[in-house]
């Protein structure tokens, strides 16, 4: 699963859930953001600064695929970010999925802290919406997952332990993480499953995965028995879900930059999916079309 893009969008919203899932002391107010620095010429996705200027910089992977150096690339940002700002200390943290998922590289790992989701998660109460949120990368049953789904989007959306913004964004990741453990479904199957959500209409993500469910159904008799044109026809409706959005967002979307769009794999389309709803100017979508 690709969900390296969706935990820097959380952890960007909310830094502050980053220290309370790795039972750290809180830095109170800070923000985190994506830096580049120009000595090593590399783009980091998530440094962390609190406000306080006493308090340590934390450099945070989110690392869900496998990379053996990852330590080693850490180990480099931390020194050229200390450089960039040699008043400050620095602090290194991996977020693996599973303990199993952790290279420890020696000697890095002794001073870069490793969290472990499903560890983390399990110290945490079962009503935290972080809990919630990472479910469907936790339950290993897809049948138990799609009969959960409903009750668990239902809590999500009752917590009052986020606010309406943050919350519409964990509902939105919510259903982009059940998306791809359900990857077998076409878009008119995962509609199906989501409509019984209630109130899902209110996620801008969903309401693109209805319309696509709600297309591929008047596309599906010519497209029954042929599965290359079922797999087009679905990257397509995914394109122009997205296209809408950034539209509605930004107000227009340059002919370059829709056939930018239009040649991305699958996963980064989610990705930017995702990060339509916090895109307010034309430059945001340059920004993080040159990224990726």
């Amino acid at each position: 699963m690709s969900t390296d893009a969706q935990l820097y969008t959380l952890f960007r919203a909310c830094p502050h859930l980053f220290f309370e899932l790795a039972g750290l002391p809180s830095p109170g107010p800070c923000e985190m953001k994506q830096v580049t620095v120009k000595a090593i010429a590399r783009t980091m996705d998530g440094l962390i600064t609190p406000r306080d200027p006493r308090l340590p910089l934390t450099l945070l992977e989110c690392q869900f695929q496998t990379v053996p150096f990852i330590y080693d690339r850490l180990v480099i940002e931390m020194a050229s970010v200390r450089m960039e700002q040699p008043k400050r200390a620095v602090q290194g943290y991996i977020l693996f999925p599973v303990r199993r998922m952790d290279p420890r590289t020696e000697p890095w790992q002794r001073v870069i802290t490793a969290i472990y989701l499903d560890e983390a998660l399990a110290r945490l109460p079962q009503h935290h919406p972080l809990c919630i949120l990472f479910a469907p990368l936790q339950e290993r049953s897809q049948a138990a997952l799609e009969k959960a789904a409903p009750a668990l989007y239902k809590r999500l959306r009752q917590t009052r332990l986020l606010d309406k913004a943050h919350r519409e964004m964990f509902l939105t990741l919510f259903v982009d993480f059940l998306y791809q453990r359900f990857k077998s479904k076409t878009p008119q199957e995962f509609t199906a499953m989501i409509t019984n959500f209630g109130a899902i209409e209110k996620s801008r993500l969903s309401q693109g995965f209805i319309r696509m469910g709600q297309q591929e159904g008047r596309q599906e008799g010519r497209q029954e028995g042929r599965q290359e044109g079922r797999q087009e026809g679905r990257q397509s409706g995914m394109i122009e879900m997205i296209l809408e959005l950034l539209r509605k967002a930004l107000g227009t979307v340059s002919a370059a930059e829709q056939r930018r769009i239009q040649k991305l794999p699958h996963d980064t389309l989610v990705s930017l999916g995702l990060a339509a709803g916090s895109m307010k100017q034309p430059a945001d979508l340059k920004r993080w079309l040159t990224k990726h």
